[in-house]
């Protein structure tokens, strides 16, 4: 079995429902402009800040190439140094030692020690990539004793420009993860923050429109009053505002204003008619009973007359007898006595029958 089940909203869940309905359609798009502002915030940020390592590192690595130069003149200047007096002195082990003890430095890969005609005096070149020459000539007192080359492998530089790469990688997850743990936190909030508006917001509209409304049901609660037939059309709305419910309840003042003189015109009216009526049928009834005795009088008038009637028929019989006789007297004739005594007979016997 079918059922249907007919929903018909009141004025003010209709206003509650186009306010809900507003608020989420502007809570959304504030949500989603938020949400992209955050994401362009946080893509502008990400971009200054790996800006910023990158420069850092930039930095780092030129500090580090510098560092890395001066540490490669420096210990071939402190080996020139310490190397002219033992080879002046034709102190080859010496040389050899400080040659040996020098390679025991990180980032070193040879140390070679020349005389002043170029040939080897300790230690053996070798030709590797990555690797930065450095040199310095020996000199004691004025008197030019050799060279000393020192090479430096620079895939430490190279190592710390990963290095660096890495931790600014690292650096920028790190940011990224957290940036992204803060909008997530914040746009939460900001929708706690709408939901939580939202009903304070729905409450108070509802109040609002129900207090609003209030007049609009007093209204109906009177109309539905009328339409029943029991309405009290001496009733009138208090309502002191001067919007479109006011209004309204003006003009119903209004209405029932003419209709109340409306029912009185016509109970007036109605109470007139009832006397009239009462009037009416007291003369209707004397003229039906006038009536009634012009009837009877009429009835005894008929019955004279059809008396009146066998009279005559009664005397035109009389009379036929009387001209009967009066022939018969003619071919008869009588005495004078005899003649004078049938009309007193005939008279008297007409005038002694009953009628």
């Amino acid at each position: 079995m079918k059922m249907n089940v007919k929903f018909d909203p009141t004025i003010t869940m209709k206003i509650l429902l186009i306010l809900v309905i507003g608020f989420l359609i502007i809570s959304l798009v504030f949500i989603v402009i938020s949400r992209s502002s955050f994401n362009m915030l946080e893509s502008g940020t990400f971009s200054v800040v790996d800006s910023l390592l990158e420069e850092d590192i930039q930095n780092k690595i030129k500090n580090d190439t510098d560092f890395f130069n001066a540490y490669g003149e420096n210990l071939a200047t402190y080996l020139s140094i310490i190397s002219a007096p033992p080879i002046w002195n034709f102190e080859t082990e010496l040389v050899e030692s400080f040659a040996n003890d020098l390679l025991k430095l990180p980032n070193i890969t040879y140390v070679v020690i020349y005389d002043e005609n170029g040939a080897v005096l300790t230690g053996n070149k070798t030709d590797m990539e990555n690797t930065l020459s450095f040199s310095k000539e020996i000199d004691f007192e004025g008197t030019f004793l050799g060279t000393v080359e020192i090479g430096l492998d620079q895939r430490y530089l190279d190592q710390l420009r990963e290095e660096c790469e890495a931790i600014k990688d690292n650096l920028l997850s790190q940011f990224s993860d957290k940036s992204k743990e803060i909008t997530s936190q914040r746009l939460s909030f900001m929708v706690l923050i709408t939901i939580l508006s939202a009903f304070i917001i729905i409450v108070a509209a509802g109040v609002v429109v129900y207090f609003a409304t209030r007049p609009l049901r007093t209204v109906r609660a009177v109309v539905d009053d009328l339409s029943q037939g029991e309405g009290d059309l001496t009733v009138r709305f208090d309502i002191k505002s001067k919007d479109e419910v006011g209004q309204l309840a003006d003009s119903f003042n209004h209405f029932l204003i003419k209709q109340n003189d409306l029912v009185k015109s016509i109970k007036t009216i109605s109470r007139t008619i009832d006397e009239n009526s009462s009037k009416l049928s007291q003369t209707v009834h004397e003229e039906t009973k006038l009536a009634g005795d012009v009837v009877e009088r009429i009835n005894e008038i008929e019955g004279e007359t059809q008396n009146i009637s066998s009279s005559l028929e009664q005397v035109t019989a009389s009379v036929q007898e009387v001209a009967a006789n009066s022939q018969t007297v003619a071919r008869l004739p009588k005495t004078s006595q005899t003649w004078r005594k049938i009309p007193k007979n005939m008279f008297r016997k007409v005038l002694t029958r009953p009628r």
